[in-house]
C-alpha cells in the first residue's frame, strides 16, 4: 500500500469535536476521490497544521501582526504566526518525520506554507515539490471543492500524482534549459528548431512601460529564454551592447517569421500582437494555442499556464521561484466544513 502524509489546514466544527482531521463533509469527499484513485486512506497519515479549530474557521484570527509574531516566520494571509503556535507546526513537521511517507500531499494554502513557507496555492498547486527529501504535491483542500466542485478533477489528478511518485510510477521532469544564452546558443536553437519544424514561444512582459522583457522558446527536450530586459545588468539590459542586442532581436524574429517552423503558443491572443506591436515581427508558420486546446477538452478548469502544466507534467513551480514575492498577500483556504 501506498504511504502518503495527507496535511490539512485546522479543525472544522466536526473535527473538533471528533479531535481528528477530515471528519466532516471535506472528509466525506476526501475520502470519495482517495478512493477514486486508489488510495488506502487507512494506510495514509491524516494530519493537519493546526490541531484546533480557529475563531470563525478562519486561520486569520489565531494570526498577530509582524510586531506579535514569532521570528523568522514568513507571513500567512496577511498576518504572522504567533509564539505560542510554532508548537503546533513543529509538532505536524515531526509526525511526518516520524510516519516516514512516501510522498506528501498539503491539502491548502496553510499546510503548503508549514512546510514551505509559500502562503500562495496559485503557482503551487499541483507543482513537484521536496520537503526533506520527500515528494510533495500541494493541491486544493477538499473545503474548496465543496464550493467549487468543478476543481475536483484536479484535486483527484493531484493525488493520483502524489501516488505515482510514492511508487516509482513517475519520476520528476527534467529539461534542458538555458536562461543566460549568448548569441551563439540562440543561432544554436534556431537551427534545432528548423530541424525539427516546431517549437514552442511565450513572452513575459511590463505592461506599465509596454515592453517584452524576454521572450522563451522551448522544444520537447530543450528550452531557451532570451532576456531583454535585466534588473542585475547595466541600463538594464541583459545584453552588454546595443549591437548584441539587436542582433539577438534579429534572431528572435528569424525564429517567429521561419514559415517552416510551426509555434505553439499558450494564450496567442495575448503573444502574438504585444510581438507584432513591440517589436513588429509577425509570426508566421501554423501556430497552435495549448490555452485553446485545454479549454476546449476541460472547458470547466482552469487554463492558465501553471495549471496546464500542473495537470500534464511534473514540473517545479517556476514561476514562484522567479517571483516569490506574488505569495505574501495570499489567503488561505476555508478551515474544512
Amino acid at each position: 500500500m501506498v504511504r502518503l502524509a495527507l496535511i490539512g489546514e485546522a479543525w472544522g466544527e466536526e473535527e473538533d469535536r471528533a479531535k481528528r482531521p477530515f471528519v466532516g463533509k471535506s472528509g466525506l469527499l476526501l475520502n470519495s476521490i482517495l478512493g477514486a484513485v486508489g488510495i488506502d486512506r487507512s494506510s495514509c497519515l491524516i494530519t493537519n497544521a493546526f490541531n484546533l479549530r480557529p475563531p470563525g474557521n478562519k486561520i486569520q484570527k489565531i494570526l498577530v501582526k509582524k510586531a506579535e509574531s514569532a521570528p523568522g516566520w514568513p507571513r500567512l494571509a496577511g498576518k504572522y504566526l504567533p509564539p505560542s503556535l510554532v508548537p503546533e507546526i513543529e509538532r505536524m513537521r515531526q509526525e511526518i518525520r516520524d510516519f516516514k511517507p512516501q510522498a506528501i500531499v498539503t491539502l491548502g494554502a496553510v499546510a503548503l506554507w508549514g512546510l514551505t513557507g509559500a502562503a500562495s496555492l496559485g503557482t503551487h498547486r499541483g507543482h513537484y515539490h521536496e520537503w526533506e527529501g520527500i515528494p510533495m504535491i500541494p493541491t486544493y483542500h477538499p473545503a474548496r471543492i465543496l464550493r467549487s466542485y468543478h476543481l475536483k478533477i484536479s484535486l483527484a489528478g493531484d493525488l493520483e500524482k502524489a501516488k505515482k511518485l510514492a511508487t516509482g510510477e513517475l519520476k520528476p521532469d527534467t529539461l534542458k534549459y538555458n536562461a543566460e544564452p549568448t548569441l551563439d546558443h540562440i543561432a544554436a536553437f534556431y537551427e534545432r528548431a528548423k530541424s525539427l519544424g516546431i517549437c514552442s514561444a511565450d513572452i513575459e512582459t511590463s505592461p506599465k512601460v509596454r515592453a517584452i522583457t524576454c521572450i522563451g522558446f522551448g522544444t520537447p527536450d530543450e528550452g531557451i529564454c532570451i532576456p531583454f530586459a535585466h534588473n542585475d545588468k547595466p541600463q538594464y539590459s541583459y545584453w552588454p551592447t546595443i549591437s548584441d542586442e539587436v542582433k539577438a532581436l534579429r534572431l528572435v524574429k528569424a525564429i517567429l517569421e521561419d514559415q517552416s517552423i510551426a509555434k505553439i503558443f499558450h494564450h496567442a491572443a495575448y503573444d502574438i500582437p504585444w510581438i507584432a506591436d513591440v517589436w513588429g515581427i509577425q509570426v508566421r508558420g501554423p501556430i497552435e494555442d495549448t490555452r485553446i486546446m485545454h479549454a476546449t477538452l476541460l472547458a470547466e478548469l482552469p487554463h492558465s499556464l501553471s495549471d496546464v502544466t500542473a495537470g500534464y507534467c511534473c514540473f517545479p513551480p517556476w514561476k514562484s521561484e522567479w517571483n516569490s514575492s506574488k505569495d505574501s498577500d495570499a489567503t488561505s483556504e476555508s478551515i474544512s466544513e
